[in-house]
């Protein structure tokens, strides 16, 4: 009589081949080289979104201002600190630059401004406040290749009856 021995093949089997493991990495190298360009892209992309975001909280928050001025019959012409201000937004009194709101005469202190107007919160929101001339802020998206270029920006009205200047730069998100 004849005896048949059977042999558990996946007992004897222990471990990855040479060539599992070869083909394991490669596809791994493969979706990392796919991956990672595009990780890096969307990064840029929500940079830019971001610098977008902060230039249309600018925008609202300042024609809000205005309304509430006009709608409280204030004077259009000058400047009315935020002591003496009628407009507050959430509590925070906001100073005015011929009715629309001002620009804070530091980035450090930047208080009953447009930045408080728009709710912006340095610290909170990822960004680094600058002031460019004597009157323009800079609110600039950390994180970006190029601070300068990656912001938004407010400049109030000279003279009364002039529209803000609002501008977004991405070129450096």
């Amino acid at each position: 009589m004849m005896k048949i021995q059977v042999v558990n093949k996946a007992a004897s089997q222990k471990g990855f081949t040479l060539v599992e493991l070869v083909i394991v990495i490669a596809v791994l190298g493969v979706l990392a080289a796919v991956a990672l360009p595009r990780f890096a892209s969307l990064q840029t992309e929500a940079r830019v979104a971001k610098a977008n975001a902060l230039g249309g909280s600018l925008r609202v928050a300042a024609a809000n201002v205005r309304a509430l001025a006009l709608a409280r019959g204030i004077s259009c012409e000058g400047a009315i600190p935020f002591t003496s201000s009628p407009v507050t937004l959430e509590s925070v009194p906001i100073a005015l630059q011929n009715c629309y709101p001002a620009s804070p005469s530091t980035a450090s202190a930047p208080a009953n401004s447009i930045i408080d107007a728009a709710n912006i919160v340095p610290v909170n929101d990822l960004v680094t406040l600058s002031i460019t001339g004597t009157s323009t802020i800079n609110v600039q998206i950390n994180g970006a290749t190029t601070l300068a270029n990656c912001r938004a920006s407010y400049t109030p009205p000279n003279a009364p009856n002039v529209a803000p200047v609002f501008e977004v730069v991405t070129t450096g998100c």
